[in-house]
Order: C-alpha cells, then sequence, then structure tokens
C-alpha cells in the first residue's frame, strides 16, 4: 500500500493472526494497555481494523521491513474524540531501530486525510513513545483521562500540524540541467512583481552547481539594499502567495514558505546585500564551481547521509556541517 526505501506497510487480515499475537500478547509491548491480549481479542483487533478500512481507508497497517522479509510492527491512523490520531505498536526484538519513527512519517503519504492536525495519546512514563511523537514534531498541547477495562489511564496529548505537510524524506539526485531553467522562470515572476524594493534574484544551494547531487528544490535568494526594503517586499510576496518565516535563528536571512505553486519546489529567502546568510552562499556557491574535484566530493557525502538518514532530515543536515563550514572557512 505504501513503500519506503526500508518499509512496506499494508492492511492486516486474518492471517496475520500469528505476527499480530506476537506484539498483543507480550505484556511488555503492551504496557499501555496494562495487559496482553487474549486469542480472542487479538482476533477482535484484525476485524475492527478491516472494519476501519471499510469505513475510513485507514486504520492500523502490519509494517514489514523489506531486506529481512519480517513484519516488524503495526502504524496506525485511528479515528479519536480529540482527532485522527495516530499509533505506533513495534515487536520487541525491533525496538530502538527507527520503525516506528519511518513508518508513522511514510503514513503521510495517504492523502485522503482531510485534516489539519494529528495527534497521539501517550502515557506520561512512556518515555520511548514520546521520543517518537517528540522525532515526529510533535508537541504535548494537553492532558486527558482514557477509561479502559473499567480504570482510568492519564494520557498526554501531542499533536502535530500537517497542514501542508510533507513527507520529510531525504531524496539524493544526480544534477538536472532542466534546474537553472526552473529558477530562471521563478525569477522572472518575481522580478516583475518586486520591481525596484529589491537588487537582484541569486540562484544558490547545491542546484546552483553544475554536476552537484542535490534535492529537488531550488534554494533562491533575493537580495535587498537592507532591512528597510523588507517590509515591502514581504507585502509583495504575499500577493504571491508567500508567508513571512522570520529567520528562522539564522542571520542575516529571512525565510518564506508557500502553499502551492506552479514552479518548481524551492526555498525562498530575503536578504541584505551585505548579511551573512547571502555572503555565505555566494562563497559556497562559487568554490564549488571553482573546484570539481570538490563538486564529486560533496556529492558522494550527501548520497551517503541520505542513506543513512533517509527519514531524519535534521540530522543529514547536521552530518553535512563540516564539509560546509570547512569550504567557508
Amino acid at each position: 500500500m505504501i513503500e519506503s526505501k526500508r518499509l512496506y506497510i499494508r492492511q492486516m487480515n486474518h492471517s496475520d493472526f500469528k505476527e499480530i499475537s506476537k506484539m498483543l500478547q507480550d505484556s511488555e509491548v503492551m504496557y499501555a494497555w496494562e495487559h496482553a491480549f487474549s486469542d480472542e481479542e487479538v482476533t477482535e483487533w484484525i476485524d475492527r481494523n478491516i472494519q476501519r478500512y471499510n469505513n475510513d481507508g485507514y486504520g492500523y497497517f502490519i509494517v514489514i521491513d523489506k531486506y529481512i522479509d519480517n513484519v516488524v510492527g503495526q502504524i496506525g491512523l485511528i479515528k479519536q474524540d480529540i482527532g485522527l490520531g495516530i499509533g505506533y505498536i513495534v515487536k520487541r526484538e525491533y525496538w530502538n531501530q527507527g520503525y516506528a519513527t519511518e513508518g508513522a512519517t511514510i503514513c503521510y503519504a495517504i492523502r485522503n486525510l482531510n485534516v489539519d492536525t494529528l495527534v497521539a495519546d501517550i502515557r506520561p512514563e512512556n518515555i520511548a513513545s514520546i521520543n517518537v511523537a517528540k522525532k515526529l514534531g510533535m508537541k504535548k498541547i494537553s492532558e486527558c483521562d482514557k477509561i479502559y477495562r473499567g480504570q482510568v489511564m492519564k494520557h498526554d496529548v501531542y499533536q502535530l500540524k500537517v497542514t501542508g505537510l510533507t513527507t520529510k524524506i531525504v531524496e539524493i539526485v544526480d544534477y538536472n540541467p532542466n534546474w537553472k531553467y526552473e529558477f530562471e522562470k521563478l525569477k522572472s515572476t518575481l522580478e516583475k512583481t518586486l520591481g525596484n524594493s529589491i537588487l537582484k534574484i541569486e540562484h544558490v544551494g547545491s542546484t546552483s552547481v553544475e554536476g552537484l547531487s542535490a534535492k529537488p528544490r531550488l534554494d533562491v535568494d533575493i537580495i535587498i539594499g537592507d532591512y528597510s526594503y523588507l517590509n515591502d517586499v514581504v507585502s509583495k510576496l504575499k500577493k504571491l502567495g508567500y508567508k513571512h518565516l522570520g529567520n528562522l535563528e539564522v542571520e542575516g536571512r529571512e525565510a518564506f514558505s508557500y502553499e502551492t505553486t506552479s514552479f518548481m519546489e524551492h526555498n525562498l529567502y530575503v536578504c541584505p546585500k551585505d548579511g551573512k546568510g547571502y555572503l555565505e552562499h555566494i562563497k559556497f556557491r562559487e568554490y564549488l564551481r571553482l573546484n570539481p574535484d570538490k563538486v564529486k566530493e560533496y556529492s558522494d557525502l550527501k548520497k551517503k547521509l541520505a542513506k543513512l538518514y533517509r527519514y531524519d532530515v535534521n540530522s543529514y543536515c547536521d552530518n553535512k556541517t563540516d564539509f560546509i563550514r570547512g569550504i567557508i572557512d
């Protein structure tokens, strides 16, 4: 049903009884339920999820590691009173291997959710599940009591805003000559709208360097004389559907987002001409354009990191830092 580099997830059926029992009848795995399931309860679990598929299009899915051809757990999307919930149950022998985070991430690929947020209700003592929620970008927003088998159980509620969310999968592809033409199309539209408010528009980042492997997403710097022009640029970009995000804790660079675009996917920044962000972008780009050996080295590094951190974009970026800083320095 949904596939990633390591995992395949599909709907469960009654032929999965044995594998599902290995999870639901393990008291350690079922810590949050405070009991292991009986055979009858496992059958009811399967029936309930088949009914969810028919009614909602989703439920708990079976998660299979393609490389070892084993069922490693379940990942679920479930309607709840507090919103559309996401849950994860992993066999004990596969704990701490990233299956819950990766499986939950690729669930975002289901496009008929029609929701603004996803939630997870987690027992406050369940540190492992809380850590998964945080890796997914969820934040605690409230607490609630759930009654299960006549017992009141306290839960923390974590939430993830998913409006316009795309799966944060690190994808590195070979250089595409078409990227420079995509940039020119976007640049032309921006220049017509922004006019004399700006000095120029630069294609930066990996897609701006011929021969460099990259994520298929442009990086674009709009250059202004100084911050006195920023408000005017923000106002004009708003008419094109861009939202100002601030500097996102990066000095000398104002970031913008969009919900939809007719152009190639891109990151858009507004930078003063003497700002650190812009100057470092240009230094890095020009150095690589003049040093093809470094282009190959950087391409190889990015491909290696993309395999290691396919579902962890923060770690992917962090592990490029030494290379980037070395060149800038």
